[in-house]
């Protein structure tokens, strides 16, 4: 079938064009909505500003398709493959994009909202600028959706479902991942520089060798967190929760951890120079040979807590001498 027989077909009614072949044809800015062109090839076809809401794709060959600036709001594509497809600016909202194959696919500025991205294959995807508020990412079937070495700067995946999610290597300086849920997830090496993760959920997730400097974690949650050899320098952590969190090595140089609650948090060897640690929980935590030059741990709670090869003088109070301090050893 060509195009002006698809087009012509569409306007007498027809939306059913199952297994049909368009590689590589033209259909910019077409008016295409609610069309289903499941199982077909669409390889390098161009789509580019068409209206394609509630269109169907279910299990077909994007390969190299152009979707730029198209409306594809509540589409569905299950089990396609959009490899290094070009979605740049692309409306997805609420679309289904499960178990899809999006390597180096072009996702910069696309519209991403409530899409359903289980179990899809993000691998080196550009998500520059794109929105993934309330996206769900979470794993099924034990299958988890890849975005290792994506490119995800300045993304916007505010409350977003990535449980489990593999982020190995991924770059997210300067995102919105504010309230998002990434328990488990593996975020082995990810550069988060800045990023926004107010109250995020980071329970068992892993972060050894990550980036986070001058990110923001206040209130969120890291319990049994892995941060080790993690670069943490200038991060907000006031009121988080680290509980038996593994920072290991970490540089938490100048970070913010007033009223942060590690409890029996494994800290040796980190360094906390110049750290707020003012009314602090640090209850049987682990601080052998931290450094702690000119650290405030004004009111912290040290109940219990390892200081062994600490040098306490190094410590700085900034209201009183040493006001309610508990160094209470095992």
């Amino acid at each position: 079938m060509d195009v002006k027989a698809l087009l012509a077909q569409y306007a007498n009614g027809k939306t059913e064009f199952h297994g049909i072949d368009l590689n590589g044809a033209n259909l910019w800015g077409a008016d295409l909505i609610g069309i289903h062109l499941e199982q077909s090839r669409l390889q390098a076809a161009i789509f580019n500003f068409a209206y394609l809401n509630q269109a169907y794709f279910q299990e077909s060959d994007l390969a190299g398709i152009k979707f730029s600036g198209a409306n594809l709001n509540q589409a569905t594509f299950k089990q396609s493959s959009l490899y290094n497809a070009d979605l740049h600016g692309t409306s997805l909202q609420k679309a289904t994009l499960q178990g899809v194959n999006l390597n180096y696919a072009n996702l910069v500025d696309a519209n991403l909202t409530e899409a359903k991205l289980q179990e899809t294959d993000l691998s080196y995807a550009n998500l520059t600028g794109a929105c993934l508020r309330f996206a769900n990412l979470r794993e099924e079937s034990r299958k988890i959706t890849k975005l290792q070495g994506a490119n995800l700067r300045r993304i916007d995946l505010q409350g977003a479902n990535l449980r489990n999610a593999d982020l190995r290597q991924v770059q997210l300086q300067q995102a919105n991942l504010k309230n998002a849920i990434l328990r488990g997830v593996d975020l082995r090496g990810a550069d988060l520089t800045e990023a926004n993760l107010q109250e995020a959920i980071l329970t068992d997730a892993q972060l050894d060798q990550a980036c986070l400097d001058g990110a923001n974690l206040t209130k969120a949650t890291l319990e049994r967190t892995h941060l080790v050899g993690a670069s943490l320098v200038g991060v907000n952590l006031q009121d988080a929760v680290l509980r038996e969190a593994k920072l290991m090595k970490g540089n938490l140089k100048q970070a913010n951890l007033r009223l942060a609650r590690l409890n029996r948090a494994d800290l040796h060897r980190c360094n906390l120079s110049e750290a707020n640690l003012s009314q602090a929980i640090l209850i049987e935590v682990s601080l052998i040979r931290a450094n702690l030059l000119d650290a405030d741990l004004s009111e912290a709670n040290l109940l219990r807590a390892e200081l062994s090869s600490v040098d306490l003088n190094q410590l700085t109070y900034r209201e009183q001498p040493c006001p309610m301090v508990v160094f209470i050893p095992n």
